[in-house]
């Protein structure tokens, strides 16, 4: 993973094998503590065979340090990660498990299958407003209370949803085949 400096126009930062063997599936940034957190994934392409046995969430801070590293068990990937409140959220695959961790100290908070469905590809995103996580399941929009970390589905969509995920202040857009929806606040 490097850091680019669009300005200087080159990489000013690098993070070498930060998970060897392995390729970062999903990150965020937990604002409180400028940390990156990647998740990996243990799918070798083109038929091959994973090098790894399960996946695993690391991060990283400023300079190169590295803040940590924590084995995700027998899942295949971390699928989607966001951060909030000191926490950091994810989901694996194909467990569809839904998981909490503190981000200073990597423990384990909660962990739980995620009930409205298989968790699309990066579709976990934290909306300051709401103080809600976010997230697209099977044809469910579905919230995280970032404290207690309950489940609410707040939609399903008529619409097939089959890719993609953003969030902007008028509601959460995803693609549906060949067509972007909006879930509207």
């Amino acid at each position: 993973m490097g850091v680019y400096d669009p300005r200087a126009d080159k990489v000013v930062e690098n993070y070498r094998h930060l998970v060897p063997d392995q390729g970062i599936a999903a990150l965020c940034v937990e604002a409180a503590t400028q940390k990156i957190f990647g998740g990996s994934s243990i799918a070798a392409g083109g038929g091959g065979r994973p090098a790894a046995k399960e996946c695993v969430f690391a991060g990283t801070g400023r300079g190169n340090a590295r803040v940590g590293k924590r084995r995700c068990g027998r899942r295949y990937r971390v699928v989607a990660l966001t951060a909030a409140r000191g926490k950091i959220f994810g989901v694996s695959r194909p467990s569809q498990t839904f998981f909490v961790l503190d981000a200073r100290s990597f423990q384990v908070l909660h962990k739980e299958k995620v009930p409205f469905g298989s968790v699309h590809e990066i579709s976990l995103g934290y909306y300051a407003p709401h103080d809600s996580v976010y997230g697209l399941a099977g044809n469910s929009i579905f919230a995280v209370d970032p404290g207690t970390f309950s489940f609410k589905e707040v939609a399903r969509s008529n619409e097939p949803i089959t890719c993609g995920f953003a969030m902007t202040e008028t509601g959460i857009y995803f693609g549906s085949r060949t067509r972007l929806v909006r879930w509207a606040w």
